[in-house]
């Protein structure tokens, strides 16, 4: 039965795969339609603007191609277009007409005029000669949109023009956009043809909107100038690039405006040459990315689609389907078929996701390999797909959490306080290490008093007291530890290397030789009576390394910046700790941990080289085979935090801790370096340090964002944004963090809304914090020292900015950049992408400063409990000391 159970699976998991396939097939062909009713182009053009330079040529740097690459292009040319228009007289341009001659092509020769008249006087030269030795010049050009640019005013070209129109027996004209030639009726007289350049997409317009604008405009300018020939000398549409207003560039847009154009033109008697003949990569440079795409072939000459047949939006999309689906398979099948712990609605819910972020990153492939690119263009988009790519990863680690928590079918590893020890199980005799350095007497005694009353047989307590200098300080500890009793020993130990895994290991080896089970607290922490009588029996197991309960928080009911920490901390033990104890992996922190003496004998005690030892014990267990229970039930209460400073402290450390951690053990996890740790148990630390990584992946970028966008609002005609392709896994996982916070906590953490969001700002007024350690801990291997700006002496307020200050001027940055991209290229339909980005980010950041100003208020009732919340290392002795 239970092998015809696992058949039935493994086929509704093929089937479901098959659905979500065929969905995401769906999803590609249903945009994708081709369009039928377009007018076929049945006969040659009547021109194209003809620019000869290829991928490899920078015109402005002087290169050009060949002269058997401009008879290969012209030849190409013939085969669709009757005429040719150039753009100067001089290079390789100017012997175009001879060639285009051989090819039976006309051409319309042009010329280039800017503000260097020396280099002017050489172009009219040339192109008055080009003129008188080839019959096939129809027109000339003197200049091309050299008003539009402000590089001649109107009396110098008219002068030009008078100039040729003296030397040549052709119609002489400058092309320059239509609404030029309105604006200077001067400039129309004193040509001999009209040659105006109509480029919708500039003005934003659709394509059903650009064919009437063109003939509209085309016959305004036949009105002004009555029987005066004209020649639309520029008209097209891009093939790719950025959206303007309502212009989208695409294959199939630039496909449907040229055979309607050709159509409206034909039966208007109009005469119109295509921009362009091919595609023009150099041009993004001036033009942006969209300059490189008017061209009727691509810059390989190969034609982009059919000027007669139906026309697909996307013609390459079967291959972005097929790729997404085969990215998408093996983890959909995997999921469907082996993850039965979660019901059917979760396992679709994820697959879902995954297929979704397959098509995301096929289409980004797709995207790279039809772009023209320089180097640095790859790379800075390589480093963005990078990006993307980690935050994919990302926003399904989180995902799998969201569904196992809200889809599981019940829980793997239910591990509850134990109300009866098992027959024939002695309770273990538990020696209690609490580690101090520096702290209150009253706090301590607060501490060591609960510890007494512990409801238990047979337990000690050593108290470290770990490189004090103060003897004031430490001697009221010892009188303390006096007065309790035999079971409480003291030891003031300086100086003591290794920090508080340094003192952890002293009192590993003072304590007594009959004791079985380590148990750790710190030296805030107030315990209940039963903590002892009720963990313990987990022992009983004899794989059992660990026991671990959550650490609480008894202060922060009377002030809004400790009620968010608190909260934002229960998130952790009540969802992410419950997720992770199914799978035999969770993490060991310092407080309300117990260990079996046998197993931390066995793997060396405490790691006196990593500031989150607790964390490393516990998964050095692991890999040695010892398992692991967590019980949500809260046997202890810390303090909270005093201060956003304390907080952002204890959160560095942590996260560089982390860092330090997976760069020592990552071979385990990989598998370079054998093991007993389960493919479940690697996930879950993976998964973790991966969420540390998503601060720092988000902090890059919004450096990267700050610098592109001010580069691009700078240089808007050498910078572009980059696609908005990248901004969409970052606003994902806005949502997914977003509906985390309200779903997860919805059903795991028992709090109102309001503490929900505020746990949602506290955890993310550490952004920045995060993602500068794990930064930090990727380049170095010991904590860096960060002096905390000061202003005690200040105003509450200026304190406030002081703890937030880096924060919050990449808050600011972010809003002054998202509000220049917002102005300077407000046509662009994406450019609105990343401004919403860049707010979101602003207000991640920012919310740094909103906590820190929150921590400022005053309390609603005075309490005060010098806590020592984040040890980290004075470089001067080599003691620790408070952050709080």
């Amino acid at each position: 039965m239970k092998t015809r159970g696992k058949t039935r699976g493994w086929i509704g998991a093929v089937a479901v795969t098959a659905v979500i396939a065929l969905g995401n097939v769906a999803f590609w062909a249903l945009p994708n339609q081709h369009e039928r009713e377009l007018p076929a182009v049945t006969e040659p053009l009547l021109g194209a603007a003809y620019s000869p330079f290829r991928p490899e040529n920078d015109p402005k740097a002087g290169e050009e191609p060949t002269l058997d690459q401009v008879r290969e292009d012209l030849s190409l040319v013939a085969t669709t277009f009757r005429e040719i228009r150039t753009y100067s007289s001089l290079g390789i341009q100017g012997q175009v007409p001879a060639i285009a001659r051989e090819r039976g092509l006309k051409v319309t020769m042009g010329s280039w005029l800017d503000k260097d008249e020396a280099k002017n006087d050489r172009e009219i030269e040339s192109l008055v000669q080009g003129a008188r030795r080839n019959p096939n010049v129809t027109r000339v050009l003197v200049g091309n949109e050299s008003i539009l640019r402000a590089d001649q005013t109107v009396d110098q070209v008219i002068a030009r023009i008078r100039q040729v129109k003296s030397q040549v027996r052709q119609p002489v004209s400058t092309a320059e956009p239509w609404h030029v030639w309105l604006e200077h009726p001067e400039l129309g007289r004193a040509a001999d043809f009209l040659a105006i350049h109509i480029l919708p997409y500039w003005e934003g317009l659709t394509v059903d909107q650009s064919i009437e604008h063109t003939v509209a405009m085309h016959n305004r300018l036949k009105r002004m100038f009555p029987g005066k020939p004209i020649l639309i000398a520029e008209a097209g549409w891009p093939s790719d690039g950025r959206a303007f207003n309502a212009a989208q560039p695409s294959l199939a847009q630039e496909a449907k405006f040229i055979r309607k154009l050709n159509a409206r033109a034909k039966a208007e008697g109009i005469s119109f040459y295509l921009m362009e003949a091919f595609d023009q990569p150099w041009k993004r440079y001036d033009e942006g990315g969209v300059g490189a795409y008017w061209g009727y072939w691509n810059a390989d000459r190969q034609p982009k689609f059919d000027l007669t047949g139906p026309v697909a939006p996307l013609p390459a999309w079967p291959a972005i389907a097929l790729a997404a689906a085969l990215i998408a398979l093996p983890l959909n099948l995997y999921f469907l078929g082996r993850r039965r712990d979660v019901s059917w609605t979760g396992r679709i819910a994820f697959v879902a996701l995954v297929q979704a972020s397959a098509g995301l990153v096929a289409w980004v492939g797709y995207r790279f390999a039809v772009q023209y690119m320089d180097i640095s263009g790859a790379v800075a988009g390589g480093v963005l797909a990078v990006m993307m790519g980690m935050l994919v990863i990302l926003l399904l680690s989180q995902t799998l959490e969201f569904v196992e928590v809200l889809f599981a079918r019940g829980r793997k590893r239910p591990s509850e306080p134990v109300e009866t020890a098992p027959d024939g199980f002695k309770l273990p005799k538990v020696s209690i290490h609490v580690p101090a350095y520096n702290e209150p007497a009253d706090m301590m005694r607060e501490t060591l008093t609960a510890l007494a009353r512990l409801d238990y047989p047979d337990f000690e307590v050593l108290v470290i007291d770990n490189n004090t200098k103060d003897e004031a300080v430490w001697r009221p500890l010892e009188r303390i530890c006096e007065e309790l009793g035999p079971r409480f020993r003291f030891f003031h130990v300086s100086p003591l290397a290794g920090f508080k895994a340094g003192a952890l290991n002293y009192a590993r080896h003072n304590m007594a030789d009959d004791a079985e089970v380590v148990a750790v607290i710190d030296a805030d922490y107030v315990v209940s009576p039963d903590w002892l009588r009720k963990m313990t029996p987990h022992f009983a197991d004899e794989t059992v390394g660990f026991v671990q309960s959550p650490q609480d928080h008894r202060d922060w009911q009377d002030h809004p910046f400790k009620a968010a920490t608190n909260w934002e901390y229960a998130g952790f033990f009540d969802i992410g700790m419950v997720q992770r104890n199914d799978h035999n992996a969770i993490v060991q922190h310092g407080t309300m941990t117990m260990i079996r003496r046998a197993a931390l004998e066995s793997v060396g005690g405490w790691s006196e080289w990593c500031i989150c030892e607790d964390t490393e014990l516990g998964l050095r267990l692991m890999e040695n085979g010892w398992s692991s229970v967590y019980s949500n039930h809260r046997f202890g209460w810390g303090v909270t935090p005093d201060s956003f400073m304390a907080y952002k402290k204890q959160r560095f450390r942590w996260a560089y801790g982390g860092m330090q951690i997976m760069r020592a053990h990552m071979g385990r996890i990989v598998g370079r370096t054998p093991s007993a740790l389960k493919p479940m148990q690697k996930y879950h630390f993976l998964s973790g340090w991966a969420g540390w990584a998503a601060d720092a992946v988000g902090l890059i970028i919004a450096v990267m964002s700050v610098i592109w966008g001010a580069l691009a609002i700078a240089f808007p005609a050498i910078v572009e944004l980059p696609s908005s392709l990248f901004v969409v896994p970052a606003l994902a996982g806005f949502a997914i963090r977003t509906i985390h916070i309200i779903g997860l906590y919805q059903g795991r953490v028992n709090c109102s809304i309001g503490n929900r969001l505020a746990a949602c700002l506290a955890g993310l007024s550490l952004s920045f914090t995060i993602g500068t350690a794990v930064l930090y801990g990727l380049v170095t291997r010991h904590l860096p020292f960060f002096r905390t700006p000061k202003a005690e002496n200040q105003p509450a307020l200026m304190q406030a900015f002081q703890m937030a200050r880096n924060e919050t001027i990449l808050a600011v940055s972010l809003v002054g950049v998202a509000i220049g991209i917002s102005i300077v290229y407000a046509p662009f339909v994406e450019s609105r992408f990343w401004v919403t980005l860049m707010l979101l980010q602003a207000a991640n950041y920012g919310s740094s400063l909103v906590m820190a100003l929150v921590a400022a208020l005053p309390a609603r009732k005075a309490r005060k409990t010098a806590a020592a919340v984040a040890i980290i290392p004075n470089p001067a002795d080599g003691s620790q000391h408070s952050a709080a």
